[in-house]
């Protein structure tokens, strides 16, 4: 039941680095996919643009996926090395890849409010104690006083539990001191949490994605209509990132929301699983593919899909069926369609970043649009000003 001899590998100094098994399977991954035809176009030099937030970790994500992308594909001595150029803006500028450290808007609306930190801690209230408990218990010889653990050190050693999984492919140290119930309960926290500060528990969060939804629906329409010579894309940014981005897509979102009292079903089933969505090194990718047989934008005829155009979204390596679309390859209105009214927002605007027309009575605005208070009434989410 006891860590002995465990030593802590993670130093302070490296908090904001990309493990090195990360660095592995960022590596080996895209290469192999690049050979299994998932990312079947080699691109030439100049032909695509990567860029990364102001973190360490998602230059270093950037960096491995270029070796293992491009490897034996460049100029450059006898491994055909071919060195690839990364550029970041600074992280209160960044509205793409980390919309949420460049809004004030969600700061005010979503991050300090009551409603979030109430759910948390009705849900550690009746749960936490009772492993508080058992492991105080557990964790103390016969004799000695009681351990004082408390709530937090719970906390801490799942998340000890969770990075040892994770970097290390561990789970005979933090891990054993937990029941597999008790895993589950503390991954339902995590994601309780996440579901109302980046997911589907307020509305802002969806359109907190807007700017890169929209940056997508036009890096589309340039590429088909031949604007630039670029063929790729790439951005590394973190679980916000794709989370945000998830809740602009409607992907994964429960019929019933998430709340600290929700069924035991929703325990074990639920879609929105961030273990899952948005693991390490997750990733998204959007796959713009031209058929020579297709149907045209101005041959489709009485509204329906055109088909010379068509998009595949992958998350996490998997395909995945979008709203609304057909197939897995999506014929590009449809996917445009299910951006939805996400495209073609003014972030700056909408999020009152001093400076942006109409900020005082446009930001006051949106927050009571968007602050208002949740209330539970016979399991259903309504909003109260």
């Amino acid at each position: 039941m006891r860590c002995i001899g465990w030593a802590n590998e993670l130093q302070s100094g490296t908090r904001s680095c990309l493990a090195q098994s990360r660095t592995a399977h960022i590596c080996t991954n895209f290469a192999a996919q690049q050979h299994q035809g998932i990312l079947s176009i080699v691109f030439a030099f100049g032909m695509s643009n990567l860029s990364h937030s102001w973190l360490t970790r998602t230059g270093q994500s950037g960096s491995a996926f270029a070796a293992g992308f491009f490897d034996g594909k460049g100029p450059s001595g006898t491994c055909k090395y071919q060195s690839v150029y990364q550029y970041t803006i600074p992280q209160v500028m960044d509205y793409e890849l980390m919309p949420k450290w460049s809004c004030p808007l969600w700061s005010e609306v979503v991050e300090d409010h009551p409603f979030l930190s109430s759910q948390l801690d009705e849900w550690t209230a009746e749960h936490l104690p009772k492993m508080v408990s058992r492991l105080r218990k557990a964790m103390t010889k016969p004799g000695h006083e009681e351990i004082p653990l408390t709530s937090s050190h719970v906390k801490a050693i799942y998340r000890a539990c969770a990075f040892e999984v994770s970097v290390f492919s561990r789970n005979d140290t933090w891990c054993t001191l937990l029941e597999p119930g008790e895993i589950m309960l503390l991954e339902y926290l995590d994601d309780l949490k996440h579901y109302w500060d980046l997911g589907y528990g307020f509305d802002l969060n969806a359109k907190v994605g807007c700017a890169l939804a929209t940056d997508v629906a036009k890096e589309l329409t340039d590429a088909i209509e031949g604007r630039g010579r670029t063929q790729g894309i790439f951005r590394f940014g973190h679980a916000e990132t794709n989370v945000f981005f998830m809740a602009a897509m409607g992907l994964y979102r429960d019929k019933v929301p998430l709340y600290a009292n929700s069924t035991e079903r929703l325990l074990y089933d639920r879609e929105f699983r961030l273990s899952d969505l948005s693991p390490f090194a997750a990733n998204y990718f959007i796959e713009l593919y031209t058929c020579d047989d297709g149907t045209s934008d101005s041959q489709s005829k009485s509204g329906g899909p055109t088909t010379k155009h068509l998009v595949r979204f992958l998350m996490n390596e998997k395909e995945e069926l979008l709203p609304g679309c057909p197939s897995v390859f999506c014929p590009i209105d449809l996917f445009q369609r299910a951006l939805g009214e996400n495209v073609g927002c003014d972030f700056a605007d909408m999020c009152g970043i001093k400076g942006c027309p109409r900020e005082a009575t446009r930001k006051k605005g949106l927050v009571e649009e968007f602050g208002k208070k949740p209330e539970l009434r016979d399991s259903v989410l309504v909003m109260q000003p």
